[in-house]
């Protein structure tokens, strides 16, 4: 069902944003993709990260545990390896640590799955 969930997550992230997730090239010019972060790189956040990337969005994400990151990269995201301290950020509490991403560097932010 955890597979389920990370499909569903991003279908619903996708409905609910206000431009398309691929990139696409018209008479007036390029719209750029979407960017995406996924908070955790279980199953959900796997799942989350291959629907993402199949839409055509950049796709970036987190997850405590230091091994996730070779996963994360094997899906075609970019991983992310540490929090950072800015004003102008989303805050994600997984445990005892906080994931921080830049808001203006994201179009979906903060689907967070564990």
């Amino acid at each position: 069902m955890a597979n389920i969930g990370g499909y569903k997550g991003v279908l619903l992230a996708a409905a609910e944003l206000n431009k398309y997730f691929p990139m696409f090239m018209t008479a007036a010019g390029m719209v750029p993709p979407a960017k995406v972060f996924v908070i955790g790189a279980g199953v959900a956040g796997l799942q989350a990260i291959a629907t993402a990337k199949r839409l055509g969005a950049v796709v970036k994400a987190y997850d405590v545990r230091a091994a996730a990151a070779e996963e994360i990269r094997s899906m075609g995201a970019v991983a992310i390896d540490h929090a950072r301290d800015l004003d102008d950020v989303v805050r994600c509490q997984i445990g005892d640590r906080a994931v921080v991403a830049d808001v203006d560097d994201l179009d979906v932010a903060r689907v967070c799955m564990q």
